[in-house]
């Protein structure tokens, strides 16, 4: 245990995962469930620091196993509260409130509070007015931080009435009614955080303040975006300096020093949540196998559950299954004009490339093989790798399991040597939930976009970040090209093949382009 807590502290999370999931072992064997639990926690708490949200949630729940029903109040509470994190990361919203709620009701008096930790209690609590404000529920959200901000034990602690007053601010903001109020409450929540030297808390002041001054007030936001990437940087905390230079991106000033952070703090987070995960992956089945019996009982009574809800569903099926019919009918021919239109381009490309290129390419072996002019040996050449190009834009697509390789080596295919590609959230995106035909048209339209861009832009970055909030995927595109004037701007073929094929299935394609700085993007397509 000790191990593991003194590699924590070093900053070595590798070995402090390995030495926690040690101890874990051998409490598990002995019987030992507080500390079982205890380890579990930490383990958890590694995994949510670094982004692994899956594995931060499967390991908490386990956790849970050996101390439900104990008077464990704080290891309870904190495996609660990281699977309300987690949840709330990963978009569900209904079971991040219900493990938050279940975390604060623990300390129910005076006495669980101390077991648990006042501070404990309060990160809970602005914990829950963020998943509020996460789903637009912004009036209780304020009541929940007007509470805090009205206790006599929050108000003698300068840490925690900062933490509070900022995320007012930042709440007050996201409700775009009281601009003035917002900038007044994070400002105070900031120059607090600066007096008492506040790290952590000046990240998230930072980042908030960055996002309150956006591209309307550029210098300010770009500020306060790189004192986030600074004090992310002197903290070790590898998420927040992630987060921090994907507001920089997001305005388009970044440096190649910055690009190639991005991408080292990327690789090492991703190296480290594969190993951490092959590390409890062979521990947490020894342990489910001496559990296993535990609940043989439990299994008997709810196959007899599961009878139930299977017939009930079955009914419930067939119900739906009537309005299934009814709505498919309805799609049937939109999407068999789709199929054909794909059919159409693949097999041409084929054609193309069966035919055509091989046809230039073998008379421009020809044309080498005789006393020919040799500007018309390269034009032929230039006309023969035009046809290619063509082949490739209109190729097929592999939508199955290879379809997020395919997509970031395409991407990474069309850009030039001296433009860097950072591409980011791919492997995130549950893609089975995105249906094949939404699946083509993404990797067409941003085909259509680096075709333009490696055309036309001259950038030298271009950053590609993928997300799944709700129930629609979101896409933005961005480089640090030259831009165009919107007011010159010559809608072509390219942006308007995009934007046709993405409302082709009922999503949408927004462009913002301007001089000197760049060219963005945004797809939403609904899942």
């Amino acid at each position: 245990m000790w191990l593991g807590y003194n590699y924590k502290f070093a900053h070595k999370l590798d070995s402090s995962f390995y030495f926690y999931n040690d101890s874990y072992k051998i409490s598990a064997k002995l019987g030992d469930s507080t500390k079982a639990a205890l380890r579990l926690l930490d383990m958890s708490t590694i995994q949510r620091g670094i982004g692994d949200y899956v594995g931060c949630k499967i390991t908490a729940i386990d956790g849970l196993k050996f101390v439900q029903e104990s008077e464990e109040l704080r290891t309870i509470a904190g495996l609660y509260h990281n699977i309300s994190v987690a949840a709330r990361e990963l978009k569900n919203h209904e079971e991040a409130l219900d493990y938050n709620l279940r975390a604060i009701n623990l300390g129910k008096d005076s006495t669980s509070i101390k077991k648990i930790k006042l501070s404990n209690i309060l990160i809970f609590k602005n914990t829950r007015a963020n998943i509020l404000a996460d789903i637009g529920n912004y009036n209780d959200a304020k009541e929940v931080l007007v509470e805090l901000s009205n206790d006599l034990r929050v108000k003698r602690i300068p840490k925690e009435i900062a933490r509070v007053t900022d995320n007012l601010g930042y709440i007050t903001w996201l409700e775009g009614k009281d601009l003035a109020k917002s900038k007044e409450l994070l400002l105070n929540a900031y120059e607090t955080r600066k007096k008492i030297n506040d790290k952590q808390g000046l990240i998230a002041s930072n980042v908030h303040l960055s996002k309150f001054y956006g591209k309307n007030q550029k210098e300010e936001s770009l500020q306060h975006a790189r004192k986030a990437l600074q004090h992310s940087i002197d903290r070790n905390s590898k998420t927040a300096i992630l987060e921090a230079l994907s507001l920089i991106f997001k305005l388009g000033e970044s440096t190649n020093e910055e690009a190639i952070l991005y991408d080292s703090i990327s690789q090492e987070l991703s190296t480290l949540k594969q190993k951490n995960q092959r590390i409890y992956a062979v521990t947490k089945y020894d342990n489910d196998e001496l559990i296993k019996e535990n609940y043989a009982k439990q299994t008997e009574n709810a196959k007899k559950d599961r009878q139930i809800i299977a017939i009930t569903s079955a009914l419930a099926f067939s119900t739906l299954f009537i309005i299934f019919i009814v709505y498919y009918k309805n799609q049937q021919n939109k999407k068999a004009r789709f199929v054909e239109a794909y059919k159409t381009e693949t097999r041409l490309s084929k054609k193309v490339h069966d035919e055509l290129a091989n046809d230039v390419y073998n008379l421009m072996t020809q044309l080498e093989n005789k006393e020919i002019d040799g500007e018309v040996i390269d034009q032929a050449e230039d006309i023969y790798h035009r046809t290619r190009d063509i082949s490739k834009e209109n190729s097929s697509i592999e939508t199955g399991e290879g379809y997020t390789q395919d997509l970031t080596s395409m991407v990474s295919s069309y850009a030039p040597l001296k433009t860097k590609v950072i591409v980011r959230g791919l492997q995130d995106i549950v893609w089975n939930r995105i249906s094949k035909e939404k699946k083509i048209v993404l990797y067409r339209t941003l085909q259509e976009l680096m075709t333009n861009m490696r055309k036309h832009s001259e950038a030298s970055l271009v950053a590609i970040t993928a997300s799944m909030p709700a129930k629609t995927l979101e896409v933005t595109y961005s480089d640090n090209g030259k831009g165009v004037d919107s007011k010159e701007l010559r809608y072509g073929n390219g942006l308007r093949n995009a934007e046709n094929r993405i409302s082709s299935i009922n999503g949408s394609f927004t462009f913002d382009t301007e001089k000197g700085k760049g060219f963005r993007s945004k797809i939403q397509i609904p899942s």
